[in-house]
Parts: C-alpha cells; structure tokens; sequence
C-alpha cells in the first residue's frame, strides 16, 4: 500500500516535469536523464508520504524559505548567518530571489553578473573556468561557504563547478579594497556564498533541470522539512552531465548535500552541515597547433591536444556551528564554526586500447584542511564593531609530485564602521593579521562613503595586503610545474573610487581603481610540453592594475535596458601585459513585467556580449594552471543570445538560444565556445 502510493505520487509529478518538456520540444529519452528525474521524485514524494498524516491541512507561502501553517509559530531565528557583513550595499549582493530572471548554468555565470567578475571560459562544461576579479587570477580570490573557505590548499583555487547554486540564498562580493579581511590569500576578492536557511511546517521541494545541445542536461533536486518544532533538515541531489562537442570533452557529476538547523530560541541557534562532491571530466586541453584553421570549430577533424587524459575529484566539507546573543544587546551576535574538508584529485593520462600519445601517467594530490572560526558583532557608541578569529590546517595528505606538507595560519582581523548621523558619511577602518609558521602578514585599509544628495552616493579607500604563496607554486616539482626559491609574498596596494546614482528609472554605477602588486608571482611557459605547455613560476618586480567599472539600468515602461563593462590596462615592469582583453561587456534590452493579474512574470529580449582583442592565456589541465599564450591570439569577441525567463505561479521557466548568430570564437587559446545551441530550463517549488 505504501508503495503504491508512493509510486502514484511519483508519476503525477514526473508527468507534470515530462509534459512541460515535450510542449518545449526537449527530448526526455535519455536513460541518465530519467534515472536522475526518478532520484529526485523519489525524495520528494518520499517526504511528503512520510508527513502526509502528520502535518495540518493547510500552509501558507512566506517567502521563499519559509512554509508556516496556522497553529505553527516558529522561533525567530538569528538573522544574516552566514554573512561576512550586514552593511554590504546592493551591487555587492545578488539574493536568489534574482536568480529566476538571471540565466546561469553553474556559479560562474552568477558571478559573471557582477562587474568585476570576468570568467576565462574553457567552452565546455565542468571544465576549470579561470576565474579572475579586476585583472586578479583566482590565486588571490577567497570563495567561501557562510564565511568558510572553500579553496583547497595545493592550488589555491576553488572549482566553481562543485557548488550548487540551488543551495545559496545569496551571493556577497566583498569590495576591492577590503577584500582581504575575510580570507586567506583574498587580497583579489572575496565571493562568500550564504546557504539557505529554511522554516518549514510542511514540506517544501524543488526540482531544477535543464537540457542542451550534446547532451548537456543538469538535475538539481531538494526536500526540506521541519522534523520537529524548529528543527529543519534539508537535504539535496545534484547531477550535472555532458557529452561532448568535442572528443574527451566530457563531463558527470554528482552532488549531495544536507543541512540541519535547531533554532533553540531566538537567541541559540545551532546549524550542521555536509557537501560531498564526485566528478569525472574529460581534459583534452583545447585544439593541437597542428589544428588546420578550417578545422578549429570541426569537431571531427580537429586535432586534440589528448584524447586520453581525465580527472576525478571527491570532496567533502563538512560545518557545524552555533550562533548566538550572550549579552543584553540585541545586536550583539557571536558565532563559532567548525569545518573540516578534504579534497582528491585524481589525474590520469592512460592508454586506451587505441594509444593516443603513448603517455602513462597517473597523479594524485589529496589535500586536507580544518579548523575554527570565531565572529562577533556589536555596537559600541556607534560604532559597529566587528571582530574576528580563525585557526586553520591547511595542506596536503599525499601527492605525487611533493611531499606531505602541513601548515597551520592563524588570523584576527577587526573592522570598525561608523556612521556620522543626519551627515551621510560612513568611515570604515580595518586591519588583519596572520601568522605561519616563521612568517607573519599585517594588511591594512580604511574606506569613506559619502551621500551628496538622497540619489548620489561617492565612496573611496586604500588598503594594503599580503598574498602568500601556495603549496604549489612553492613546491611542486616535476617536468611540468617548476619555479625559483625562495618565492616572497606579494604586496598589494589598492585605490579605489566610485560614485553611485540611482533615480527612479536610471541606476548607474562607476568606479575606478589601481592596484599595484610588489613581487608579483606570475607563471611563464618557455615551451610546449608533450601534450600541455610547461609552467615555471618567476616574480615581477612590480605589477601595476588601472580599471574602470560600470554599471547602468535603466527602464521606460515596459522595457528596461541594462548593461556592465569593465575596462583594464596592465603593465608588468613598465611592459605592457596582454593577457586580459582591455575590454569587456555585456548587456541586453528587454521587455519586463507582469501580466494576468501578476500570475505571469516574464522577460524576454536579446542580450549581447564584447570582448576586446588580446594574447589571453593558454590553460594547463594537468597543473590546472594559466600561462601566456604562445601561438594563438584571441580575435574580438562580439555574440548575441536570444532570452525568455518566465515565472509562473511556482514554476520558473528558461528558454535560450545561445549564440543565435552561430558565431565561430574563443575566449581561452585554443578552446573553442559553443555554436548555436537552444537550451530549455525548468524550475519547480512544490508546497505539499
């Protein structure tokens, strides 16, 4: 009997998904893409069976993470966990209630919707997309989970693709120049990920999917629920899949998460959490230079670079956690973390039954970091204090191209806002320290915001910051990676300043920096390795970053026009630096608004995106590094996308004709992106 009812609930909403599908003409054969729709719908009808005679009849939407029924008052939690500022400005923050009118595919393209963001794409998904903050590589950006770091210790670098973007509420860029204050080795950026916190008396799920050109199908799925009286547990399944334009291009997933929250009272609450992570990726590292040009973008005739070589990585990352207020303040709030992660990567370039190059190597790097993170925020005279503490062990269990290495950093850092009242000027003043092992590092900075009149805001600063070395670029040695030692920290200094305007239909946004980097670390190639280009890591004396930002909105009835570019002059020594396009943009023109009664949310229109000429960066798969490129220049970039995002009732629907044009371009030498492809989405919140 209970099966029964189980496999009927299944069905209903399998039909539902199936027949939204067929109306979009995606095809739903494929055997993955049934096996992880019926994993999904398992749990989610699983939950509401098992809560289908205890819960009361009705229930009452909130918000997006909230389900209450009429004789459930739940404790008010503590709120902004997770946050590393309660203060940030809107452009600094993108909720998830933006998500169903942004397309994304993975948190890259999230990112991507922030102008200082700019993704060196790799065409293909799953692949390591180099991401990069104001002409800063990912070395010297800290992404973080509710303040804890994410970027494994050998590389240094966090892969986007591991984070599921059903699991975030909101997304915080920390601004330039204090970006340092929250992580190890941030001096770049800090991208801190806050995971949604849920109320839920009844069940709530949600089913994500999306299908594309050669197979490129992504499955998210989540179930949360109340288990008791303000104890909720969620728990999520994700599986991303690809085929493959071209040979060895391919790509599985899998995701599993869960979350427990115990809100003990409205000043205790206690929160655990698991991500565990499997991946496959095919790494034929772009085009071979023996590549033909008519050949570049055939995907039978074109010359791989290695048709043999992959990598696997499992990954855990485990918190647990409590938060509270101790004092008679109400906005004094303390929180206390504990994580432990560990990640292993597995690369192999082996002989088929058909060699490609005759190459047997196989590597594994296991890496492993844990530790304690201590916050607390309060007011004093005015003043809104926040202060911090955090001990990390960050290494590496085993690899095979060094020894087993641990190193243990321990930080402080304070941050002191003040807001001079009825005067529209904040001052903000900030400092970190951090220790290792015979080194120290003493980071520094202040900014000022001042409202000129309620629509024009100015703001400014200075800081300056350390960025260590990683494991690898100190001590990883093989015919691949190699550098001089000792390699000395780099010395950051960054100028920021930028105004903000906002009027009832304009929304514009400027600004400009410098930054200028001491001992810059930066990696060379003198070669073609067999098969990828070799790295050798070497310093500048001094790096010097000048950029703009902007941003405009702007609406006029129906229709709204909105834009960002992003402008970079780089110089290494007094020569200039041709890695980065000195030009990036994107933008598009829609109609926005809501029809029937607001039941319909819809956008639909054409979006556009520029890149200026430049050398770019050719990508080692093996060391997952960038070096310069040596053969290959990318040409300017200009690609047209046509777009409908729709919200209906509890459904969010995509439709993207990506590349509508059938542009034939690359944004990394030589990988090339995407042709004409027509992608479908669908996004579904079930209430009961």
């Amino acid at each position: 009997m209970v099966f029964s009812i189980l496999s009927s609930e299944m069905r209903r909403k399998e039909r539902i998904v199936a027949l939204c599908l067929r109306i979009s003409g995606v095809n739903i054969s494929n055997n993955k893409v049934t096996e992880t729709m019926s994993i999904v719908l398992l749990l989610i009808s699983l939950s509401n069976l098992i809560n289908a005679q205890t819960q009361p009849a009705t229930s009452l939407p909130q918000d997006s993470t909230s389900v209450k029924d009429s004789g459930y008052i739940p404790i008010k939690p503590i709120p902004m966990l997770g946050s590393l500022e309660r203060t940030l400005s809107g452009e600094n923050v993108l909720p998830d209630s933006l998500f169903p009118f942004v397309d994304y595919k993975y948190l890259g393209d999230l990112l991507s919707k922030f102008t200082e963001v700019y993704i060196r794409d790799l065409g293909s998904p799953g692949q390591l997309h180099g991401l990069t903050m104001n002409g800063v590589d990912a070395r010297s950006i800290a992404v973080m989970s509710d303040g804890i770091l994410l970027n494994e210790p050998l590389t240094g670098v966090f892969d986007l693709n591991l984070y599921p973007t059903e699991y975030i509420e909101r997304i915080e860029i920390i601004p330039a120049t204090r970006a340092f204050l929250y992580g190890i080795n941030s001096t770049g950026g800090a991208i801190n990920l806050v995971t949604k916190n849920y109320v839920a008396a009844k069940p709530i799920s949600r089913i994500r999917f999306f299908e594309s050109a050669y197979e490129h199908t992504y499955f998210d799925g989540f179930v949360s629920q109340d288990v008791k009286r303000d104890l909720n547990v969620t728990i999520g399944l994700q599986h991303p899949s690809y085929y493959g334009r071209f040979r060895n291009s391919n790509h599985e997933g899998w995701n599993a998460r869960v979350k427990i929250r115990y809100n003990l009272s409205e000043d205790l609450n206690i929160f655990a959490s698991e991500m565990y992570n499997q991946t496959r990726t095919g790494l034929n590292g772009g085009l071979d230079t023996l590549t033909l040009p008519i050949d570049y973008y055939d995907k039978i005739d074109a010359i791989l670079r290695n048709e043999d070589a992959y990598e696997k990585i499992t990954r855990h990352d485990v918190q647990l956690g409590m938060a509270g207020r101790f004092f008679s303040d109400s906005n004094s709030i303390t929180s206390l973390t504990l994580f432990h992660s560990t990640n292993l990567r597995e690369y192999r370039d082996e002989n088929p039954p058909i060699p490609y190059n005759n190459i047997f190597l196989q590597q594994d790097h296991w890496s492993q970091w844990y530790g304690a993170r201590l916050t607390h925020n309060f007011l004093f005279f005015g003043n809104e204090i926040n202060l911090g503490a955090e001990f990390q062990s960050r290494g590496v269990i085993a690899s095979s191209v060094m020894n087993q290495e641990f190193r243990n950093n321990k930080s402080i850092w304070i941050k002191d806002r003040y807001e001079v009242l009825d005067a529209g000027l904040v001052v903000s003043g900030y400092g970190r320290y951090e220790h290792e092992p015979n080194q120290y590092a003493l980071s520094s900075g202040f900014d000022v915001s001042y409202q000129l009149f309620s629509s024009l805001n100015v703001h400014g600063g200075i800081s300056k910051s350390i960025r260590s070395s990683t494991l690898q670029e100190e001590l990883w040695k093989d015919s691949v990676v190699d550098s001089w030692l000792p390699l000395s920290h780099e010395q950051h200094e960054v100028r920021e300043v930028g105004l903000k305007l906002n009027l009832s239909n304009l929304e514009l946004h400027l600004s400009s920096f410098q930054r200028t980097i001491v001992s810059s670390l930066e990696n060379f190639s003198s070669f073609s390795a067999n098969p990828f280009p070799n790295i050798f890591i070497d310093t500048f004396n001094e790096r010097k970053i000048q950029g703009v930002n902007g941003l405009v909105k702007f609406r006029y009835g129906l229709f709204i026009a909105e834009g960002m570019f992003q402008y970079l002059s780089i110089t290494n020594d007094g020569n200039e630096d041709t890695r980065y396009p000195n030009w990036n943009a994107s933008g598009g023109i829609y109609l926005w608004d809501k029809f029937f009664d607001e039941h319909l949310n819809i956008k639909v229109g054409f979006r556009g995106r520029l890149v200026s000429a430049h050398d770019g960066v050719e990508f080692n798969p093996q060391a997952q590094m960038y070096v310069p490129s040596k053969y290959w220049k990318v040409k300017s970039v200009a690609v047209g996308d046509f777009v409908l995002l729709a919200h209906i009732g509890d459904a969010d629907i995509h439709l993207i004709l990506e590349n509508m044009l059938g542009r034939d371009y690359i944004l990394v030498p030589y990988f090339p992106m995407p042709d004409r492809t027509l992608r479908f989405g669908l996004n579904w919140q079930f209430l009961d």
